[in-house]
């Protein structure tokens, strides 16, 4: 090989000037510190967003703006701490569908590396704001704390029972849905839960109030749950989410201990089709990849040497996967697609390779979805005594 067509190597001035640019970007942040546990302490930063670097303003008047987190995280060697640098970009456009303008939250990730000896040095790199994903080598390896849960829906398929009580609180075995998985997650250690609301919120959190335990619950509102889909209330819950988290649906009901198998991020539980299964399917291939999703209505081309299952629901997401998700679904709420379901976007996502999920696989009487009054009757001899019943009015 000749010295021209030799490719160059990085001179110590790029690497010098990389550096640089990195240290600054982590500055922005604030200093970083060990804090009690070791991990570089979380600092929040918000200010004015420079004049045309957006190409775009308020309509106010005001300057849009960014908020910069520094998270803690591990890079599982004993030798280093890591961080995860979240930059969340907001600005406003006009969206007639929704009635009036929206504000957009663009979020970009960089990871890098903090030296346990002094805790000052700091380094940031592999922007995750694109649509490739990662593996993402910097995650803490704790269990996953956070849970958000979507029950903004009316439940009209369960009518009567839901005409006063939102369908989450409807009981199988004399005991509401959502008492069973409130204690489910105090019982695996979770910290805090989010709920969108939408239909007779107040019920729900006045049940909560009473039953929560230790968790700390924080709750977003679905104003237009009539007319808009889990998509869309999974997209509100964006500004609320700071952690990994396991992502539920308001109405299942599944055995308690396995949901220690989905607190490690970025796994999807499923189960062996059963032909009184609907809904969305997913092909897992012969290495337990999830190569497709099956949405209804949409026409199946399973992948071959694949076997499909059933989807439960429910899903633990790391933040670089979040971060891409958001960007999609903000895609889905500015082109007007509320009413999809989320698993549309996953199924795009997975499809295109930015979004890779292990299963975890759930035994079919394990678990069960109630949107019916037939699933019902069919939860309640799975899960509990004989009989339909809604609580009691308040």
């Amino acid at each position: 090989m000749t010295a021209a067509s030799r490719p160059r190597l990085p001179s110590s001035a790029d690497r010098q000037t990389q550096q640089t640019a990195s240290e600054k970007l982590v500055r922005r942040a604030g200093p970083v510190g060990s804090g009690k546990t070791g991990y570089p302490a979380a600092r929040r930063q918000f200010r004015p967003e420079a004049p045309g670097r957006m190409g775009n303003r308020r309509s106010d008047g005001k300057p849009e703006y960014e908020r910069i987190c520094l998270l803690p995280g591990h890079d599982y060697n004993g030798d280093n701490r890591c961080f995860l640098l979240v930059i969340e970009r907001r600005r406003r456009l006009s969206a007639p569908h929704l009635g009036g303008q929206l504000d957009l939250l663009q979020m970009v990730c960089c990871r890098g590396r903090v030296s346990v000896c002094d805790g000052t040095r700091a380094s940031a790199g592999n922007r995750l704001d694109s649509d490739s994903p990662m593996m993402d080598t910097c995650s803490d390896p704790s269990p996953v704390s956070t849970a958000v849960l979507l029950a903004a829906g009316s439940g009209c398929r369960l009518q009567p029972l839901t005409r006063n009580h939102p369908k989450c609180l409807t009981e199988v075995g004399g005991v509401p849905i959502l008492e069973r998985l409130v204690n489910a997650l105090n019982d695996h250690g979770f910290e805090r839960l989010i709920v969108v609301v939408g239909y007779l919120e107040h019920r729900i959190r006045a049940f909560l109030e009473g039953c929560r335990g230790p968790l700390a619950v924080d709750y977003v509102v679905n104003a237009r749950y009539r007319t808009t889909n889990n998509l869309y209330s999974l997209w509100l819950a964006r500004e609320a989410i700071r952690q990994p988290f396991l992502l539920l649906e308001s109405d299942l009901l599944f055995d308690a201990h396995l949901l220690k198998l989905l607190q490690q991020p970025d796994r999807m539980a499923v189960s062996p089709l059963r032909s009184w299964m609907n809904g969305t399917t997913v092909s897992i291939d012969r290495l337990q990849r999830v190569r497709r999703f099956h949405l209804p209505g949409m026409v199946r081309h399973p992948p071959p040497n694949s076997v499909e299952y059933k989807t439960v629901n429910m899903y633990s997401l790391s933040l670089s996967s979040w971060a891409r998700i958001v960007r999609r679904l903000t895609h889905h709420v500015v082109s007007g697609r509320v009413s999809d379901y989320y698993e549309s976007v996953f199924a795009e996502m997975v499809a295109d390779g930015s979004l890779h999920l292990e299963p975890v696989f759930f035994d079919p009487d394990s678990w069960y979805e109630v949107d019916t009054v037939d699933d019902l009757h069919r939860a309640e001899r799975l899960f509990g005594r004989p009989g339909p019943r809604a609580p009691s009015p308040a």
